[in-house]
């Protein structure tokens, strides 16, 4: 009897042992899968936010070179310089100088723009006119030549035509790469002929000499200018020897006439001025 109750006594030792065991193995078992639970979405958020920042890093790198590109077109369409070319033609009213219409407050839509090259330095000047019939006296056409200086733009306004007033019927020519700018004009009341004679240098257009038929207005036929006396500067001299001066000043009337320079509009001059 007493053997069997040390045997039952044992049994439940075992026993217990066994539960207390288990429940320890139990204990140790949970948290160590909530551990590695809780690591595997550690690392998995790590990942996903590592994923994310680059995502987010390959934006705003892709974002930096578009804006840089288009900082870059930007430069090549709209140089900062405004002592440019492109500058003037982008906005010419920007600009003043000197012109025919300063004094009387008038204003020119200069929408018509051409490169020539007028000092034959094989680097073009800028002309710019007035195309539209809305500029202040339809009957002449200005031209204002726009040069490039280390100290700025450089401006010479001309022009010719049918003046509604004064008399004047002209035409300006150019030589190309000789400096030489001149004006042949018939003027009131006759159409008597003159001749003006310009240089350009330094990017202005300046005057040199020149020379008129002044009418005989007593004459029985004032347009008879044979009859006239003849110019150049202050000296009188014969017809024939101002026809003379005429042709050595102009190299025999060489020129081309501004009235028929092929103008681009301002997009295309735009353009151009960025090749």
């Amino acid at each position: 009897m007493a053997a069997a109750l040390a045997g039952c006594g044992e049994e439940k030792e075992a026993v217990a042992e066994a539960r207390t065991e288990a429940a320890t193995a139990a204990k140790t078992e949970a948290p160590t899968e909530a551990v590695t639970e809780a690591a595997t979405e550690a690392k998995t958020e790590e990942k996903t936010e590592e994923k994310t920042e680059a995502a987010t890093e390959a934006k705003i790198e892709a974002a930096t070179e578009a804006k840089k590109d288009d900082d870059a077109e930007a430069g090549d369409q709209a140089p900062a310089d405004p002592n440019s070319f492109y500058e003037f033609v982008s906005n010419p009213s920007a600009y003043s100088w000197d012109g025919f219409g300063a004094a009387a407050g008038e204003t020119f839509n200069w929408d018509s723009f051409a490169l020539i090259d007028f000092d034959g330095d094989n680097t073009p000047e800028l002309v710019a006119s007035c195309l539209s019939d809305d500029r202040p006296d339809a009957g002449m056409q200005h031209y204002v030549i726009v040069d490039e200086s280390d100290s700025g733009l450089v401006f010479s306004e001309i022009a010719d035509g049918v003046a509604s007033a004064g008399g004047y019927r002209g035409t300006i020519y150019y030589i190309p790469g000789e400096s030489i700018i001149y004006d042949l004009s018939n003027n009131a009341p006759t159409g008597a002929p003159g001749t003006t004679i310009y240089s350009f240098e330094n990017g202005k257009v300046e005057y040199k000499e020149g020379g008129y038929c002044e009418p005989d207005m007593e004459a029985d036929d004032p347009s008879d200018w044979s009859k006239g006396t003849w110019y150049w500067g202050t000296d009188a001299i014969s017809q024939d020897e101002y026809d003379s001066k005429v042709n050595a000043a102009t190299k025999n009337q060489s020129g081309q006439a501004f009235n028929e320079i092929v103008f681009m509009d301002k997009d295309s001059m735009l353009k151009s001025l960025q090749n």
